[in-house]
């Protein structure tokens, strides 16, 4: 028998724990276009290539978000998160190669990973939110959107300046596989 999860493991931890996952999971989606002008010369293109690598991204986060109810039922909303945080972080570092060939692959990554946080997030949240509290609850756990575009936005530039854009992607994919890591002691409360 499994041990039981951490007594925190009520409303107020998936909450955090989605709006973490969402704040990070963003994170690596704008990860690449907050730090455009020092990579793009590595990837050989122009700075504005930027919008096919996020339309892609968006792309297959739309399709995951539609086919992302089976792998939901099979593995459960935790389960699912750590994978969209693992394979987030597999898109971020297959990006800081600077490979043009990988990037196709790396951004293929964050848009599965993008597109399976909110269906995880909402049945996981749903099911621990009052009825009264929902709008609340989705409201604030959607907060991470904004919150993991400036947290990049504010910390990446750094980082790239201080090492290179590059130490700043492997950081980022190094906070998502941490972040995974971390959510393992509530899946059997979760799942």
């Amino acid at each position: 028998m499994p041990p039981p999860p951490p007594k925190a493991a009520g409303l107020g931890a998936a909450l955090a724990a989605t709006g973490t996952a969402q704040a990070l999971a963003t994170l690596a989606v704008f990860a690449l276009p907050i730090l455009v002008a020092q990579a793009a010369p590595d990837f050989g293109v122009a700075k504005t290539a930027i919008g096919y690598q996020v339309g892609l991204v968006y792309l297959l986060a739309a399709i995951t978000a539609g086919w992302g109810a089976g792998l939901l039922a099979a593995l459960g909303p935790l389960r699912t998160t750590q994978l969209a945080l693992l394979a987030a972080g597999g898109g971020v570092a297959l990006l800081a190669s600077g490979s043009l060939a990988w990037a196709v692959p790396a951004s293929a990554l964050l848009g599965a990973a993008y597109g399976l946080t909110n269906p995880a997030a909402s049945q996981l949240l749903g099911r621990l939110a009052p009825a009264e509290r929902r709008n609340l609850v989705f409201a604030v756990k959607q907060m991470g959107v904004p919150l993991g575009v400036a947290f990049g936005g504010l910390v990446l530039p750094r980082l790239a300046e201080a090492s290179s854009w590059r130490v700043a992607m492997w950081a980022t994919a190094l906070l998502l596989a941490g972040f995974a890591l971390a959510l393992q002691p509530f899946r059997a409360g979760w799942d």
